[in-house]
């Protein structure tokens, strides 16, 4: 009986491409094999090898000490009643011997089902030693397979087995020179590849496709995060690209300044009129450019310090030049502002809250001043132009519609 042959040649790392061929042409090799063998369930009367097994070489001539594989594959017959089990014990690649040839080793592949038969697949690694077989054909090894019948009854679960059997496998030659054996029906030179070789690009493939699918989700996330951050601050937006720094710059130039005024306040122990006039117009510049609205900029002098209602800005990481900026919003700005935008209005009440405190101390005309009042309304500030400068990275900045702050920004006008 002659049985079909697949030869297939892999170079490299295979693809998913590749890998879907070689398992395709894999499919068609064991459906091939299947009909030739009979694999479908017999017709009545009609009778099926229990076993059936054949020779594969990678190879079809060798030199001598050269390693090469060969690969034993066998059919077995596996019916509702009836099926072949073969002691695999003994074709274990660590306890058979194959004479002439030497064993190095080898591997099992996992069986597959295909109709009536399963298949199981077993390599050998071997090498032929032996200088008086030159430019001759060496048999390969006269194997037999033991196996036996397992007949179940109309209980499943109990089965027994007949007498031993064997299945004498078919002969077959190599040339242990570069020809092809004289009873040689094909080339196999190209490497053949195994029930293993096609499970392990399969179980590859799909830790690829896992990894690959789990990076995008985390990616999407991501992603999703950023957008959701974006789109969250509504009403915090910066103020108009006009001016010489940006909204973000202004924010940061404010901040330096609350912490600077709260620095002098703790060393001194009390409130200036100069520490509250910078503290409002530090405030001022906050809430416009929370609001989206203008600021005034320009560039200072040579040797210019910053008046009264105005405070000195450095862009570029506090080392540009100086740019003195002032802000035109006031606590009533705000107050307007919070009927209208109440996903922000908790943001804005504080502004309007911080705006009145300082205002009413600065035009206080000698009264006592609350110093809790003005420490709490500092710390209020300082902290909203933290979380305003964090708001108005560039990269969140881009990913917000600027649609969405006109409403704000025609409000302010």
């Amino acid at each position: 009986m002659t049985h079909p042959t697949l030869d297939v040649r892999v170079t490299g790392r295979p693809g998913p491409l590749r890998r879907r061929t070689v398992a395709g042409l894999l499919a068609v090799w064991i459906a091939v094999a299947a009909t030739a063998l009979r694999a479908q369930t017999p017709a009545p009367g009609e009778e099926l090898d229990p076993v059936t097994c054949w020779w594969r070489t990678t190879v079809s001539a060798i030199a001598v000490g050269q390693p090469f594989t060969l690969i034993l594959t066998c059919a077995l017959v596996e019916t509702e009643t009836a099926s072949a089990v073969v002691d695999r014990a003994r074709l274990d690649p660590k306890a058979i011997e194959l004479a002439p040839f030497e064993v190095l080793g080898g591997r099992v592949a996992a069986d597959v089902k295909a109709g009536a038969r399963t298949f199981f697949q077993v390599e050998y690694t071997l090498r032929f030693i032996n200088d008086r077989f030159f430019d001759q054909d060496v048999a390969l090894p006269n194997l037999t397979v033991a196996y036996r019948i397992q007949m179940r009854a109309g209980n499943r679960d109990t089965a027994t087995q007949g007498m031993e059997r064997r299945f004498a496998m078919p002969r077959q030659s190599l040339r242990v020179t570069s020809l092809v054996s004289g009873d040689a029906n094909d080339i196999r030179d190209a490497a053949a590849p195994t029930f293993a070789d096609v499970a392990g690009h399969a179980a590859r493939g799909r830790t690829l496709t896992i990894g690959g699918m789990l990076v995008m989700a985390l990616a999407a996330v991501v992603a999703v995060a950023g957008v959701a951050r974006a789109l969250g601050a509504t009403a915090w937006r910066p103020a108009p690209a006009a001016g010489l720094l940006s909204a973000a710059a202004l924010v940061r130039g404010a901040r330096r300044t609350l912490v600077a005024v709260r620095a002098r306040v703790d060393a001194a122990g009390r409130w200036t009129a100069d520490d509250i006039a910078q503290a409002l117009t530090a405030a001022r510049v906050v809430g416009a450019c929370a609001v989206g609205a203008d600021v005034s900029q320009r560039r200072a002098a040579e040797g210019e310090t910053a008046p009264s209602g105005a405070i000195a800005v450095r862009g570029r990481l506090g080392t540009g030049p100086l740019v003195i900026v002032s802000g035109s919003t006031t606590a009533k700005t705000l107050s307007r502002l919070v009927a209208v935008t109440p996903r922000d209005g908790v943001r804005l009440d504080a502004l309007q809250h911080v705006l009145a405190t300082l205002t009413a101390a600065q035009y206080s005309d000698g009264a006592p001043l609350d110093d809790a009042a003005l420490g709490q309304a500092l710390a209020t500030a300082t902290d909203l132009a933290t979380r305003l400068s964090f708001e108005r990275l560039p990269l969140l900045e881009r990913l917000t519609p600027w649609i969405r702050r006109r409403p704000l920004e025609r409000q302010v006008s």
